[in-house]
């Protein structure tokens, strides 16, 4: 866990990526962790707010609570007091941690998302990681890779400045896009396991719409059956009121006759 981990974020009503995220943990004891979180705006203000994180982690379970609040410059909402759901997966050659706060304030409400490159690790590491993290078909296609080389520096004293400007923002302009790439395509993701839970809601409310019609089906044939009966069980009671009716007839005609001859 210990280390950066980086992502971006939209301000509520906006489609264009207004600020950068950033995890460090840089304290780590047993399976217990601590670090800060910084929100910082990516504009000349580079305003940011700051805010101590804590948690613990293992096989089972990811815990990441929201410390008191460090420093704050600008119109930052305070949502220390939010307690996110956090979830690592595994997208492309890099770890994402997803951070969802739900319930707690309009402008906190959100999933955040984290990435961190596997690359940062030894190849058993990530091939660990991965194991833990990832699905049976990430474990699959998985392919340990290697942390570029830094660049070399010249001797000549002349030429150890430090980067320029230019440099720089070319840095970040190529770490944005990568972190855009990752965010890309954890969204396709995303959206197609909504699709999958979409059609699966629907095959189930289907099973159940054909499932309640055979029950309709089987109590009309219930009753139908027994309506069948019960009309045949008051016909047969008529026809043996009939046929005793008849008979005691008979019995009285007969005994006329007999009465008549005698």
């Amino acid at each position: 866990m210990i280390g950066t981990w980086k992502g971006t974020g939209r301000i509520p009503g906006s489609t264009k990526t207004q600020f950068i995220r950033t995890i460090t943990i840089d304290s780590v004891s047993g399976e217990n962790f601590s670090g800060t979180r910084t929100n910082e705006l990516d504009d000349r203000s580079h305003a940011r707010i700051v805010t101590a994180l804590f948690g613990y982690f293992n096989q089972d379970q990811l815990s990441i609570q929201n410390g008191a609040v460090i420093y704050k410059n600008g119109p930052w909402i305070d949502c220390s007091s939010c307690t996110p759901v956090n979830k690592i997966t595994i997208v492309g050659d890099s770890l994402a941690l997803s951070s969802r706060i739900s319930g707690c304030q309009k402008y906190c409400d959100g999933t955040s998302i984290y990435y961190r490159s596997l690359c940062d690790y030894d190849s058993s590491t990530q091939v660990y990681l991965v194991k833990l993290f990832g699905t049976t078909s990430d474990v699959a296609l998985f392919k340990p890779c290697k942390k570029p080389p830094p660049e070399i520096i010249a001797s000549d004293p002349d030429q150890l400045n430090p980067p320029n400007e230019d440099a720089i923002k070319k840095a970040i302009t190529a770490d944005k896009k990568r972190l855009q790439r990752i965010d890309d395509s954890l969204n396709v993701a995303r959206k197609k396991e909504q699709q999958h839970t979409k059609d699966s809601l629907e095959a189930a409310a289907a099973f159940m719409k054909k499932r309640q019609q055979q029950i309709d089906d089987s109590l009309q044939n219930v009753a139908a059956i027994a309506n069948q009966k019960e009309q045949q069980r008051i016909k047969d009671s008529l026809d043996n009121a009939a046929t005793i009716t008849k008979q005691r007839q008979q019995q009285i005609d007969d005994s006329t006759k007999n009465a008549i001859a005698l």
